[in-house]
């Protein structure tokens, strides 16, 4: 019986193009940018004003907040990926 398990994972795709690493690090980079921004300004405006404390703002609390988490786990991982030579990624964290 075969008893070997994966523990890492090998990430490929832009390693055909190496020219376009930059670019696409810079444009990634700025859209990250601007998502966290934006979302920490939801944030920030709907606890700040009193008008946006009722229940029709409910999901205005927390979607941030859980888009905040979604791309930060993803996102700083392709940024990684095309700055390091290293592309794998653990089982642990894929499954993270």
């Amino acid at each position: 019986i075969n008893q070997n398990s994966v523990t890492t994972f090998v990430l490929v795709g832009f390693t055909d193009y190496p020219h376009l690493q930059a670019p696409l690090f810079l444009m990634v980079m700025a859209i990250y940018a601007v998502t966290l921004v934006g979302n920490v300004g939801i944030i920030v405006v709907r606890r700040i004003n009193p008008e946006l404390h009722t229940p029709m703002y409910f999901f205005l609390r927390h979607l941030p907040f859980l888009d905040i988490c979604y791309c930060s786990v993803f996102t700083p991982k392709l940024l990684e990926m095309w700055v390091v030579e290293q592309r794998t990624i653990s089982l642990k964290d894929c499954m993270i």
